[in-house]
């Protein structure tokens, strides 16, 4: 939120709770709006809740810079991360499966 200088248009309580637990925990969570440019094209805007963390940092697995050439339904394909397998890649923005599919 404050990288990207976004305003909060709102605020809500949720109740933030890891992966199997039992209980979440309350706590009142800044909402933002961001736009995004799909493929240059086309402009999503999306509505934010702002979380401390969405979860600890992904291991990344290498991809080589050619195989997205080499296989055929990936050719021209623009990867977001670049993963070089030797860092982390961090979450910072979780997409729902109600708009993944606008993305």
């Amino acid at each position: 939120m404050k990288m990207l200088s976004l305003a909060p248009v709102g605020e809500q309580q949720l109740s933030i709770a890891a992966f199997g637990a039992t209980q979440g925990v309350p706590k009142v969570c800044p909402i933002v709006r961001v736009g995004m440019l799909v493929h240059g094209a086309r402009s999503l805007e999306f509505t934010l809740f702002v979380v401390p963390m969405i979860c600890k940092s992904l291991v990344s697995q290498p991809i080589e810079e050619d195989c997205v050439g080499k296989i055929p339904h990936l050719a021209g394909l623009q990867l977001a991360d670049w993963a070089d397998g030797e860092s982390s890649l961090d979450v910072e923005v979780l997409v729902g499966s109600d708009r993944y599919w606008d993305v």
